[in-house]
């Protein structure tokens, strides 16, 4: 893959090939919940050094109030970080109605990149402001 901008194999644009499916509108619900999830402050450097490993608990109980179908049909697994400390990452697996087929993994982790100190003022948002304004999330 390359950069952002740079067109893929067959020139599709890589925004492109991560944008949504439905002809270029979005979600307004799915734009809500992706501006809510990214409103706790995750930050693993922080949960280290202090121990509070509240946010990613936080979040954690967010999602399965957001997605009740999923995690009650979900095993789960929390996965710490290589470092130790707290869990940043969930393991969700939900068998599938044919067990001979290999099964789809996706993945994610909770935390995020801080933000860079000193840059605040050129953003129109707060880092945790979990704003969508019809533009950017």
């Amino acid at each position: 893959m390359g950069t952002l901008g740079e067109p893929l194999p067959g020139g599709q644009d890589i925004l492109g090939f991560f944008g949504p499916l439905n002809g270029g509108a979005t979600d307004p619900e799915a734009d809500r919940r992706l501006a809510q999830l990214l409103s706790f402050p995750t930050l693993a450097a922080q949960a280290y050094r202090t121990g509070d490993w509240s946010a990613f608990e936080a979040q954690r109980a967010w999602l399965e109030a957001a997605y009740p179908q999923v995690f009650s049909a979900a095993s789960v697994e929390l996965v710490e970080g290589a470092a130790g400390g707290g869990p940043q990452a969930m393991l969700l697996e939900i068998p599938g109605s044919n067990p001979q087929l290999a099964p789809l993994v996706l993945m994610a982790h909770q935390d995020v990149v801080p933000c860079v100190p000193g840059t605040q003022d050129h953003w129109t948002y707060g880092p945790f402001a979990g704003t969508a304004d019809g533009t950017w999330i």
